[in-house]
This record gives structure tokens, sequence and C-alpha cells, in this order.
């Protein structure tokens, strides 16, 4: 909802630029495209897939506090919870390291845009129906990027310490 609110702003200030009869200069980045062309896009699914193994062990340790014969309504209740927590915790995780990447990538992409005397910045998603090459900025920040020494690695993170429990147990 959020991230639908946000492009409706964007794209009501980039038409009120435009339809105010000036001239504004706009660029488009394809974060996918870069985290693909940097490898980045791996990274980031070899971390979630590490951190969905290890909410899976969780769950598994809550299952043992479940005892050697838990009845049928514990198990599908620890299930139904478990499943919905560690769903959450997963997009959460996501999330971040998505918003990490797009950090990294920003400061890089507002220099070229200023380079290129370019007042819009917007990240090509699926509402993005077409770009004009001269606004697509998305080589130019994957050729810098790869010339620039690589970030950090993400760092690793484990599931929250926040229990999965079953209510009653």
């Amino acid at each position: 909802m959020l991230r639908i609110f946000r492009m409706t702003v964007a794209c009501a200030l980039l038409f009120t630029f435009i339809g105010c009869g000036r001239d504004v200069p706009v660029g488009v980045i394809d974060m996918l495209q870069v985290a693909k062309a940097l490898g980045r896009d791996k990274v980031i699914n070899e971390q979630l897939a590490e951190y969905k193994k290890q909410l899976g062990a969780k769950i598994g340790k809550e299952r043992q506090k479940l005892g050697d014969s838990p009845s049928p309504e514990d198990l599908a209740n620890l299930q139904r919870i478990a499943t919905q927590k560690a769903s959450q915790l997963l997009l959460k995780r996501r999330g971040e390291l998505l918003l990490q990447f797009r950090n990294e990538v920003g400061p890089l992409a507002r220099k070229i845009a200023k380079e290129r005397n370019i007042k819009v910045l917007l990240v090509r998603n699926d509402m993005v129906l077409g770009i004009d090459p001269v606004a697509d900025l998305t080589e130019t920040v994957i050729e810098r990027m790869k010339s620039q020494p690589s970030p950090s690695a993400v760092p690793a993170r484990t599931p929250s310490e926040t229990p999965i429990t079953v209510p009653g147990s």
C-alpha cells in the first residue's frame, strides 16, 4: 500500500513539473538489472535462503517443546502460527536487504543524475511502461559501481528472538 502511495506521489510530482510547461529532465534506474549485473541478486537470495533455514530450525525447536506426542490441534496451531510468523520475518528481512542495496546505489545514482542535470530520478518498476534510452541511467550506474570497490558484505542476521509459540503451550 505504501509503495503504491509513493509511486502515486512521485508520478503526481513528475506530471506536475511536466504539466506546468517546464522541461524537467527525468532519469530512471532499473534496480533489478543493476543487482543482476553486480551479482547482488544472488547474494541477497543466498542470504534469504540461509535466513529461511534458520527460521526452519527455530520452528523445529518449537516443535520439540510440544513433547513426544503433541495433539493434532497443537501441531496444526504451531504450523499455522509458525508459517505466518516465518513469512512475516522473511518478508521483513527481504525488505531490509533490498533497502540496503538501494541505499548503496542511491548516492552514486544521485551523483550521475546531478552530472546530467537530471531533476527527477525514478526507480523503474512495473508502473513504468517505457523509457527513452537517454533517460535510462542503468548502464552508467552499473559501469560506475563495477569500477568502485565492492561494499562490505551484507551482515548475516539470525531470526529475531521473538519465539514462535503456540498459544497454551
